[in-house]
């Protein structure tokens, strides 16, 4: 099996000095495996005063999925029909389409809130593998559906999913002067919403999460030289872990998040 290999572009969007500085993050799938389960999900259903639900729920799973490097998912223009309730599938039309899994599903607006229903089908067997139905806020509907996409892709493949994690990052962005400006960044496993950690005159680099997601390590040079600093995620404090002469680099927390391991060359070699 071939691996899934992820890219990451930071692409810096310069503008004049008294212009915002913006920065868009790209994850492309170069690389999938081999024998990529076919799987269809068909656009969810919308129920509500509104004339579209808040978020294409079915797209953002279908783009997890495809992602993922595990599932070829079928394109919404080579589907022979959209249905959202289970007596409206025709296994037959998905069969001949060389479908192995199918989502269905519907977003209902109740109360200011929404309910998100799902289905997922094995199209073969004519069965339903599973189904959940999930309250959301107009603002939580990306998350909801990256939940759906880890609990279809737990059942497909025997295995959690990843896409309702995050992802912390650094970006740098140079101005029109000259100047550079470093931020960590934590978004979506997909890269959307990104939320900035920490700002930066100076390089930062190596964030690392704490086993519970609460905390990063990362290393920064805000002071003219390499340091590593431990930081809350909730309330922004934080704390310098090492400032020794020489190499402070690469911290990586241990499973239990109680010890950091560090590269360090205090000593005048580098050690772990």
């Amino acid at each position: 099996m071939k691996q899934v290999r992820i890219f990451v572009w930071l692409l810096a969007v310069i503008f004049s000095a008294n212009s915002t500085v913006q920065a868009a993050l790209t994850i492309e799938i170069t690389q999938g495996a081999e024998g990529a389960m076919p799987v269809a999900v068909v656009p969810f259903a919308w129920q509500g005063e509104m004339s579209e639900a808040p978020l294409d729920v079915a797209a953002v799973i279908g783009a997890d999925l495809g992602r993922s490097g595990r599932f070829s998912v079928l394109s919404r223009s080579d589907m022979l029909a959209k249905p959202h309730q289970a007596d409206q599938i025709r296994y037959q039309n998905w069969r001949l389409l060389n479908v192995e899994s199918l989502v269905i599903g519907t977003v209902r607006e109740d109360s200011g809130s929404y309910i998100v229903q799902f289905q997922l089908f094995d199209v073969f067997r004519g069965t339903q593998l599973i189904g959940y139905s999930i309250r959301s806020s107009a603002s939580g509907m990306r998350r909801t559906a990256h939940q759906i996409s880890d609990l279809i892709y737990e059942a497909l493949q025997g295995e959690p999913g990843v896409f309702a994690t995050r992802i912390a990052y650094v970006t740098e962005l140079r101005a029109t002067d000259g100047s550079r400006r470093y931020s960590i960044q934590v978004a979506d496993a997909d890269g959307y919403n990104p939320k900035p950690v920490l700002n930066s005159k100076r390089p930062l680099m190596s964030p690392s999460w704490s086993p519970d997601g609460r905390k990063l390590a990362y290393v920064s040079f805000e002071t003219g030289r390499p340091a590593i600093y431990i930081q809350e995620l909730d309330n922004g404090s934080r704390e310098k872990i090492t400032s020794f002469k020489g190499v402070n680099g690469a911290p990586v927390w241990s499973p239990d998040g109680k010890r950091l391991a560090l590269v360090l060359s205090k000593a005048g070699s580098l050690e772990i």
